[in-house]
């Protein structure tokens, strides 16, 4: 920007002599720039004197006795007398001042104080941008000081649009090199450098003669560090750490949680990571006082060897602080790095749930053996495929390779190994399915007295475990009223035999020749299935669910119009296991997925209320190769039907190891054929790979099909937030480190949501003085002991006023809105003199 040119001079003079009142205006131009000048102004409104030093009392003659009703600018080519030197001085008082230089312009502009021009003349430069005053003017601070001043000029170099010394900082070191910093280069320009240093030290504590942008964050990653380790720091860090830890953790806090500044914040770790070997130094720490430390990511690298070790070793029962092996894994992945962990902290969370169930129990009847499985023996199978799961998206599975055999040898050998000779020890000894509801009743029980329209959701192989998790998905949303059951499958498990029997049927056979007949009929498409749901309704109706799901709304709508009850057939999971086997388990994600999307689809857009998803059959899956130990010598009967986990025929394979039941007493009919199958989870051997992925065997896996019923309701149903209430009534902080307890205040139901919250201390303008901590309201204890946690708060090291107001604020992430705001006396003695 220029200096102003006597045009413009001119206009502002005869802006403020536009009033009609009388106005006298006093203009000392410093320098004398404009003296030659003066002589040619011409005001609109207004008569000139001009002061030389020794006619002031000749002036004031004029302007009160002489002249009492003119507009006078009095203009002095020097700069304003002293006080005893100054009789104009009266006249001044109830006069105004004009300004005609940059720097005295910008402090009347902005009401700054008049003694903050010598700090607007020392960086001058710096308006000489209109840009830059344009985005200095547009940061509307209220009140200026030599601090504030200097600071919001930072604010513009670094394009901060809040003044804020905190966020030029975050920007600084985030958003440029440490190294040739352009925005240190900047600062230097305009004679800022040296204040952004003091700023540091007065902030957060950084003293240093020869002060760099890398050793800066080495003392505040550091300094957060040390309230996080609960051990002294190596020697040689101990010189970074700063007394101002409050002001520190707040200020990382800010960074960690944001996303501006939260990838910067990474990259940042990274170099001083690398530069001071942290890694290295905290190999030599016990993981047990690492636990709270989020501030490295070599943190999780310990912890998550240390937890698998203590699995390796069996060793459940430990605790860390406060956690436990799977609430360990749960708070670290709550912390700024668990994003990057997760899925190696969800696998460590199944393992720890197979390990701990290794030691199995045998149920001593088929009834028991079976409200067994849906009471508990079902998390094995989940626990199971969710470890898998986990352990696929691992970008090494090296570290875990030990892990992974413990596991595999538990699944097969402690719990299938245990579990399916119980199992079919029980089935083959009752002889029959007795008195359990059977997959051939399907039609009967569940839809031939329906009123409603139903859409029945067929998932090929989506077995019993997968559909719990579905329920629970489910019954997460509040419009949804379920509930899960289960039906005994028909053996062989396999699909077009299971597709038949969750037909209206009144015979099921499997004739000589091996094909399935429903009432004397052989079926093997989708046509022929309609036309069996048609026998007993015309208005029933089949489709795929990829046909359906590819339909726009108006046509999606009407295949549902007019009709009673409506197959979909999904094919995710079996089409997987069939020819990707180690995917069965991601597909059985995708299987879940896809049919909650789509009930909620239907029932927002076809208007429909009841739904039921089942099955064919489930499957047995293990990762592990299949071994010639467990291949079973097959039957070279060429009436027999042989496949991998069954042999139909006239007589039964006898033989160690497998079981055998007449079908007769699976389909309730006078069949004399007898399927065989084997005790365990082994395979007969067979044309064909796939050994990995298998089913037509008759275990809890195989056998035990789920029927989800669903009830979408039309009209709304409340549901609330899962909320946090403090336990600790504090009204008054005394400390600078203060730990508080909170409550959830009730579990997580389909009726209360699980919420993401923030928890930290703010000042009356709304400044954080404290870290921030994160919670996740997500527990499903109905003990309200279990549902309290505790939060340690830092506060900044700065003075308190007794006198204000301070706020423990709540606020949940989710929405953004506040939960809670409780106000708080703060009185911490010495606080911002002599540190902890």
């Amino acid at each position: 920007m220029a200096e102003l040119s006597l045009k413009q001079v001119v206009d502002r003079l005869n802006d403020e002599f536009a009033s009609d009142s009388r106005r006298i205006v006093f203009w000392y131009d410093d320098n004398g720039d404009f003296a030659e000048e003066i002589e040619q102004l011409q005001l609109n409104n207004a008569k000139i004197l001009v002061l030389d030093g020794h006619n002031q009392f000749a002036t004031k003659l004029i302007i009160e006795r002489e002249d009492v009703k003119s507009n006078y600018l009095i203009y002095a080519p020097y700069p304003e007398p002293a006080l005893v030197n100054n009789h104009l001085a009266d006249v001044a008082f109830y006069s105004k001042r004009f300004y005609a230089d940059r720097a005295s312009l910008i402090v009347r502009d902005l009401n700054m104080d008049k003694g903050l021009l010598p700090v607007i003349q020392k960086h001058i430069k710096f308006f000489g941008s209109k840009d830059r005053l344009q985005r200095f003017y547009a940061l509307e601070t209220d009140h200026y000081t030599d601090e504030s001043l200097c600071i919001a000029m930072m604010c513009v170099c670094a394009r901060v649009k809040v003044a804020s010394f905190d966020e030029v900082l975050r920007v600084v070191l985030t958003a440029d090199s440490l190294q040739d910093n352009s925005y240190l280069q900047e600062f230097a320009k305009y004679e800022l450098e040296s204040v952004f240093w003091e700023l540091c030290q007065q902030e957060f504590g950084y003293i240093d003669e020869t002060p760099n942008l890398t050793k800066l964050a080495a003392t505040l990653l550091m300094t957060y560090a040390s309230c996080k380790i609960s051990k002294a720091l190596p020697s040689q860090w101990q010189h970074f750490v700063t007394d101002k830890t409050g002001s520190v953790m707040t200020f990382l806090d800010g960074m960690m949680n944001s996303i501006l500044y939260r990838d910067g914040y990474d990259n940042l770790v990274g170099t001083v990571e690398q530069g001071l070997h942290v890694a290295e130094w905290l190999s030599e720490y016990e993981p047990t006082v690492l636990y709270d430390c989020d501030i490295f990511r070599c943190v999780d690298t310990f912890l998550l060897k240390y937890i698998t070790q203590k699995l390796l070793a069996e060793d459940l029962f430990i605790k860390i602080g406060d956690y436990d092996l799977p609430s360990l894994c749960d708070a670290r992945e709550r912390m700024h790095f668990g994003e990057e962990v997760k899925a190696a902290y969800d696998m460590l969370k199944e393992a720890y749930q197979i390990i701990s169930s290794a030691k199995y129990v045998e149920p001593k009847t088929l009834l028991e053996a079976v409200k067994q499985y849906i009471d508990s023996d079902y998390k094995m199978d989940s626990a199971y495929r969710h470890f898998y799961r986990n352990y696929d998206a691992l970008e090494s599975v090296e570290p875990y390779e030990n892990l992974r055999e413990l596991v595999e040898n538990i699944y097969t050998n402690e719990y299938l190994g245990r579990q399916l000779p119980s199992w079919n020890d029980a089935l083959t000894e009752q002889g029959n399915f007795g008195d359990l509801p059977r997959q051939t009743h399907f039609y009967h029980d569940y839809l031939q007295y329906k009123k409603e329209k139903t859409v029945v959701i067929i998932s090929d192989a989506f077995r019993y475990e997968a559909a719990r998790e579905l329920y629970e998905k489910l019954a997460d949303d509040e419009k949804n009223t379920v509930n899960i059951n289960l039906i005994i499958g028909v053996l062989p498990s396999y699909t077009r035999l299971g597709m038949l029997a969750l037909l209206p049927h009144q015979d099921l056979e499997l004739n000589d020749s091996f094909e399935e007949l429903i009432d004397g009929q052989h079926v093997i498409d989708m046509k022929g299935r309609q036309a069996v749901l048609q026998k007993v309704n015309e208005n029933n109706a089949c489709i795929s669910f990829e046909e359906l799901k590819k339909l726009k709304k108006d046509e999606r709508r009407q295949v549902f119009t007019g009709r009673q009850v409506v197959y979909v057939y999904h094919d995710r999971v079996d089409s997987a296991g069939e020819n990707s086997p180690d995917s069965v388990f991601a597909a059985c994600d995708t299987a879940i997925t896809e049919i909650f999307d789509m009930v909620k689809l239907l029932s927002n857009t076809a208007n429909i209320q009841h739904f039921i998803i089942t099955a064919d059959h489930g499957f047995i899956y293990k990762r592990d190769a299949v071994t010639e130990s467990e291949k079973i010598a097959g039957v070279s009967d060429k009436d027999s039907l042989v496949k991998r986990r069954y042999i139909v025929g006239n007589n039964a394979v006898k033989d160690n190891g497998i079981c055998h039941l007449t079908m007769g007493s699976i389909f309730e009919n006078n069949d004399k054929k007898i399927v065989s199958f084997p005790m365990s989870h082994n395979v007969f051997k067979a044309p064909g790979g796939g050994l990995n992925y298998v089913h037509g065997g008759s275990s809890p896996q195989e056998l035990i099909v789920p029927v989800v019923e669903v009830y979408a309701q039309k009209g709304h149903v409340d549901t609330q937030n899962a909320e946090i209430k403090v336990v600790t009534m504090l009204h008054k902080i005394t400390n600078l480190i203060t730990n508080m307890e909170f409550v959830q205040s009730a579990p997580v139901s389909d009726m209360v949501k699980a919420v993401n919250y923030a928890l930290y201390f703010e000042d009356e303008s709304g400044a954080k003085i404290t870290n921030v901590e994160n919670y996740a309201a997500e527990s499903r204890e109905q003990d309200t002991a279990k549902r309290i946690f505790k939060v340690r708060f830092v506060f900044k090291n700065q003075t308190y006023d007794a006198t204000k107001k301070y706020y423990m604020v709540i606020m949940n992430q989710d929405t953004n809105i506040e939960l809670s705001r409780q106000e708080m006396r703060i009185d911490v003695a010495f606080a911002g003199d002599f540190g902890f």
